[in-house]
């Protein structure tokens, strides 16, 4: 996925941001997990069905 963004007024001191997120399924969910999770590489899970609704993680 690429992404652009522009920020008018700048956000901290950027007016644009570019960025690039290479994905790949490697199978099926764990106990804990739920459509959208995403597990990074430093451990930290973030679900990107509620990051793009705009809800707070439970």
């Amino acid at each position: 996925m690429d992404r652009k963004a522009s920020y008018n007024p700048p956000l901290m001191g950027r007016s644009e941001s570019a960025t690039t997120m290479e994905a790949k399924w490697i199978g099926p969910c764990k106990a804990d997990q739920k459509p959208g999770d995403m597990v990074m590489p430093n451990g930290t899970k973030v679900n990107m069905l509620e990051m793009m609704a705009g809800r707070p993680k439970k």
